[in-house]
């Protein structure tokens, strides 16, 4: 992990920040260091998706949801993001994050991200993550959601998730030369 620090600096810190509920919304707060910077001095199109991972472990500790998962052998993976750049952000530049999850179907979650700065937004992104049990692979979100122990449905995912859902499927099964499946 190129942000080794910044991962241990969330592990120590986050269990202080206020409590969130799963559908709430998390901030989370950084700066552009010398080290996330590309030749064009701002920060570098790699490093938003790290970053992108600290603030989702930020937000899972603070819903209580990352003791539970690990107590069960259950981990989150990435299986497909989509990231909008609006403007740059520059170098010693503070900006947040915030993290919300806008709901789930049979197989994934979906997590929108907004990088911010002074409430404006500079680039947004939407995740697609399944969970994983160490000795029994991908399992259901409703599963999920009652390990954590909330009773609750997913809120209705807005027409345009429902858009990427089905091109991020056909650009995978393309990609796999299943263009039916």
């Amino acid at each position: 992990m190129n942000l080794i620090f910044r991962f241990i600096w969330t592990l120590l810190f986050s269990r202080f920040e206020s409590k969130v509920d799963l559908l709430q919304e998390s901030t989370t707060t950084f700066r552009v260091l010398p080290t996330d910077i590309d030749v064009l001095m701002h920060m570098n199109n790699g490093v938003y998706f790290s970053l992108m991972d600290l603030a989702r472990i930020n937000f899972m500790i603070r819903n209580q949801t990352f003791p539970r998962l690990k107590q069960n052998l259950v981990y989150p993976v990435v299986a497909s993001e989509m990231m909008r750049f609006r403007k740059s952000i520059q170098l010693f530049q503070r900006f947040e994050i915030t993290t919300r999850i806008m709901g789930w179907d049979n197989k994934f979650f979906y997590v929108a991200h907004h990088f911010k700065c002074k409430n404006k937004v500079l680039a947004l992104s939407i995740v697609k993550a399944r969970f994983l049990r160490k000795s029994a692979g991908s399992i259901d979100p409703q599963e999920v959601i009652k390990l954590i122990g909330v009773d609750i449905q997913s809120p209705p995912l807005p027409d345009w998730v429902k858009s990427w859902q089905h091109a991020d499927k056909e650009f995978h099964d393309e990609s796999l030369g299943n263009p039916n499946s």
